[in-house]
């Protein structure tokens, strides 16, 4: 008589069955536990957004173009006459005043005519006088007076003349201004005719007068009927992009240029500074009203990329795979974009639309593009 089970043992085999069902079953969970585990700990992807400067509080733009400054005066100092330069005071950027001295050119020979004019000057005038006496006694005629009178003018306008070719071998400036091109040097030769460069042989300095810039351009003659002499612009230099200068339509040519259908515009800068220089490049546009702020150019960044955290507001920084909280002041400017007033400098990168249970020190990943 059997007393352990079936007497074919299934009774064992179920219970071997059982026990690796329970085996299978804990696997399963085991596996699910690690998955769910595992899914919890994988990163949040996020996207990346670049801090871009932007122009803040910038009214409507009716149209833009590129032209090049251009001072309101310039001129290029040039001397009368041929000579070497004995002297040169001045070196590029200088600021002068009107009749300060710019250059003096060797003049022994100016200087030797000048002393020939005198010597005839006052022997002329000596013969003049004898013959004004000697007329008055009656010995001498009145036309030969009149020819010692006109001696005596020749003279004197010969003497005038060798005076003036003394002066003009010192040169001065003619107004106040900035000296923006030295082309001599003390020892060169001035001479008549045209330099290598296409500057003039007796050219010495370019002069120009800074306080006044304009940006002259040139805007196509189907768009220049919505430009007008007095409408407000804004200016942008391409050597100092963080800096914007409002401006005035000064001038609109009377005839346009057909070869190119364009038509010559000068906008003429209000507050212009030494940042600004002539032939400069810089991007104008013609605003349809004036400011009611002054525009200026700020960091911005979408302000989706914007997180409030304990009352503060934040961005997050990326540092390889791990976030960083750097908290900002910003200024909302529209279009769905903020001003970072502190934080971030330009091409600085943030995380754009981050979790809101993101913190400090988490890791994400970047979405694929």
């Amino acid at each position: 008589v059997s007393r352990g089970g079936d007497a074919d043992g299934s009774a064992p085999r179920r219970r071997r069955g059982g026990r690796a069902l329970v085996l299978l079953a804990a696997a399963v969970l085991a596996v699910g536990a690690y998955s769910l585990r595992d899914g919890a700990q994988a990163p949040p992807t996020a996207r990346l957004v670049a801090v871009t400067l932007r122009e803040v509080h910038l009214p409507g733009v009716k149209l833009a173009a590129t032209g090049y400054l251009v001072p309101r005066r310039q001129i290029t100092v040039s001397s009368k006459l041929q000579g070497r330069i004995l002297e040169m005071p001045v070196v590029e950027n200088q600021q002068v005043e009107a009749g300060e001295l710019i250059a003096r050119i060797e003049a022994r020979e100016q200087q030797a005519h000048l002393r020939l004019a005198e010597a005839e000057a006052a022997q002329t005038k000596s013969g003049y006088r004898r013959a004004a006496k000697l007329h008055e006694l009656g010995a001498v005629p009145t036309a030969e007076l009149e020819r010692a009178r006109t001696a005596l003018e020749v003279a004197e306008a010969r003497l005038d003349l060798a005076k003036v070719a003394v002066e003009q071998t010192t040169l001065t400036a003619p107004m106040a201004g900035t000296i923006i091109r030295k082309l001599r040097d003390v020892g060169e030769f001035l001479t008549i005719g045209v330099t290598a460069s296409g500057d003039p042989g007796t050219a010495v300095v370019t002069l120009a007068d800074l306080g006044a810039m304009s940006v002259a351009l040139e805007i196509a003659e189907t768009e220049i009927g919505s430009v007008q002499v007095g409408d407000v612009a804004l200016v942008a230099p391409e050597a100092v992009p963080e800096r914007r200068y409002l401006a005035d339509v000064t001038e609109i040519a009377a005839m346009a240029d057909r070869r190119k259908g364009m038509v010559p515009v000068k906008v003429r800068i209000r507050e212009p500074d030494a940042a600004l220089l002539p032939d400069m490049t810089a991007r104008v546009s013609v605003l349809d009203r004036e400011p009611e702020r002054a525009v200026v150019v700020r960091p911005t960044l979408p302000a989706s990329a914007v997180a409030r955290r304990d009352g503060r507001s934040i961005v997050f920084t990326l540092d390889g795979t791990t976030v960083a909280e750097v908290e900002v002041e910003v200024e909302d400017v529209g279009d769905g974009y903020v001003a970072l007033l502190d934080g971030p400098g330009e091409g600085s990168y943030v995380l754009d639309a981050p979790p809101v249970d993101l913190r400090a020190g988490a890791d994400v990943a970047l979405e694929s593009r």
